[in-house]
């Protein structure tokens, strides 16, 4: 289900749940609607596509879930439908998404793109006076200042190298 406001009728009181599926989208519309339907308490969630779960864990314990701008409600036979299909598409969703993100990789990877921080030292001559510098017995900590790096990264630089 995506960009949904839910309204979870509990007998007393009303109670909102927005949610979001990235963290770029923001919930503001969806607030501003849980509070035209006279919501007193909203809980509020960025997540995947998992939201279904959500909804069947608070159907099972009896309560009522409606969209308030989809027109769905789970006290009824469409209602419960639409939610199954909807977390369907969801999933299905989730699952292209899984297999797509692999081959998107591999085929940046084929065209050039590197991934990941790049490396401090990556500068062969300061590799080589790094080496240089060990072999003439100074000390970890000095060499790992010198090249303004951490001594973990001075250790992972040397095993790199082949110089450990």
């Amino acid at each position: 289900m995506r960009r949904s406001d839910f309204v979870t009728e509990n007998t007393a009181t009303g109670i909102g749940y927005t949610r979001v599926s990235t963290v770029s989208q923001t919930l503001d519309q969806q607030n501003a609607a849980l509070e035209a339907a006279g919501v007193m308490k909203t809980f509020s969630d960025t997540m995947s596509a998992i939201c279904l779960q959500t909804v069947k864990e608070l159907t099972n314990r009896g309560v009522t879930v409606v969209s308030v701008t989809d027109g769905i409600d789970s006290s009824t036979p469409a209602g419960r439908m639409m939610i199954g299909v909807l977390g369907s598409l969801a999933e299905y969703e989730l699952e292209l998404t899984k297999e797509r993100t692999p081959l998107k990789r591999q085929a940046s990877r084929a065209n050039g793109t590197k991934f990941g921080r790049p490396k401090k030292v990556a500068d062969a001559n300061h590799i080589a006076t790094a080496r240089r510098m060990k072999i003439d017995g100074h000390a970890a900590r000095d060499i790992a200042k010198y090249l303004g790096v951490s001594r973990a990264t001075l250790y992972r630089c040397l095993d790199e190298s082949g110089a450990a």
